[in-house]
């Protein structure tokens, strides 16, 4: 932080602000032209406290410190009424941009607290002072390039009151170009001069040189303390894909492992496969259960049929005919010796009508295929005796009647 001499220092500095404030020959006639300027009419009757603290209601909470607070009794008309009027300047060049996003907040909170104490205990809020929170800075603090930033009228400034903030811009006596800021000017001159405010800007200077390195420590701290926080994340981070990587391997292992297996067991099927399909043995069983379970379903079937048409002991076939649903009879079941017994006499069991025709039975069997319609060739045989059924029924139900 380089120091700049007291000869160097601008209205806008604080020190010398608050050092124009605090000397007895300059404070009252010093804020008064400075409001004068800014509101342009006189103020008569002032009362300045430079440096004035407001603390917060309880310990934990934030106060202030105001560059000077100034009281007007009886100054503002509302309403028809005079209101006691209340002032806060302050001067800012403070170019952080933290600080400078804050900016209206910080005017907000300097007012609220200004407000808080403008009323006594039972006082009616009618009462209540008004306010006036003035800051002069350096810098445009909204952004929309203007010079004055005001509640109230509009209007372009005073000429007046632009030269005055660019003499608290460049304080020298080249920039006090009219009566009012030459009169400034000699305040200046005197303060600068004396040796008592070059002896209290050299404490100040001490104070704010140590407050500046401080800062800078703690800065330099939060900076190590910020980079190594980030490094243990970075840390952390590649530990945690390391981790990842390594499951995502893991898994790539795994599922290696698995189709490996599988592979081996689908070729031990294989091999089983082929050893068992060569095996005589095997086979006939295969074939025999496949025998066995169409024979089952086969029998199933014979309590549908219409008719049963055998070789009396050798072949037996069962037949069904809907007239609704089929254009010839199906093929029930089929089968020889034994199965043909079998066949007669599930059919018997379920009342199923047995004709004994040899050389038919025998050229069925030859000739038909399971849940097919029986060949043409034998439609005229198979009517005949579907013929004979049909009368045999119908006789037997005239003799029930």
């Amino acid at each position: 932080m380089q120091r700049r001499k007291l000869e160097e220092l601008n209205l806008l500095d604080d020190f010398l602000f608050n050092a124009m404030l605090a000397y007895p020959d300059t404070g009252e006639a010093f804020i008064r032209k400075l409001l004068e300027t800014l509101f342009d009419r006189k103020f008569p009757h002032l009362k300045i406290r430079a440096q004035e603290s407001f603390v917060g209601v309880n310990t934990d909470l934030r106060g202030a410190r105001l560059d000077v607070y100034i009281e007007e009794d009886g100054s503002v008309q509302i309403n028809g009424e005079e209101i006691p009027a209340v002032y806060d300047v302050e001067p800012d060049h403070n170019h952080k941009a933290a600080e400078i996003k804050a900016f209206p907040k910080r005017a907000r909170f300097y007012h609220a607290m200004i407000d808080r104490r403008s009323l006594k205990a039972g006082e009616h809020f009618g009462k209540m002072k008004k306010v006036y929170v003035i800051f002069i800075c350096d810098y445009d603090p909204f952004g929309y390039d203007r010079v004055l930033y005001t509640r109230g009228k509009k209007g372009n400034i005073s000429e007046s009151l632009r030269q005055l903030l660019s003499y608290m811009e460049n304080t020298n006596q080249n920039n006090a170009i009219n009566e009012d800021l030459r009169d400034i000017q000699q305040m200046v001159d005197q303060v600068k001069r004396d040796g008592e405010v070059s002896l209290r800007y050299m404490k100040w200077f001490e104070h704010d040189q140590m407050m500046y390195e401080e800062g800078r420590e703690q800065g330099r701290k939060d900076t190590q303390e910020s980079a190594e926080r980030e490094r243990k994340i970075a840390e952390q981070e590649r530990k945690n894909a390391e981790r990842e990587r390594q499951i995502a391997e893991q898994e790539k292992k795994r599922a290696k492992v698995a189709e490996q297996l599988a592979e081996t067991a689908k070729q031990e099927v294989k091999d089983e496969y082929k050893q068992t399909e060569g095996n005589p043995e095997i086979k006939n069983r295969i074939k025999s259960l496949q025998r066995q379970m169409a024979s089952s379903r086969m029998m199933q079937k014979v309590p549908q049929a219409d008719v049963i048409i055998r070789n009396p002991t050798h072949v037996a076939i069962a037949l069904k005919y809907d007239p609704d649903h089929d254009n010839a009879p199906v093929v029930l079941a089929k089968g020889l010796d034994e199965l043909a017994l079998r066949i007669v006499k599930v059919g018997e069991e379920n009342n199923v009508y047995t004709i004994e025709n040899k050389p038919l039975a025998r050229a069925m069997y030859n000739s038909c295929e399971l849940d097919r319609p029986i060949p043409s060739e034998f439609y005229t045989a198979v009517a005949e005796i579907l013929v004979y059924l049909y009368k045999q029924d119908n006789g037997k139900n005239k003799d029930k009647k």
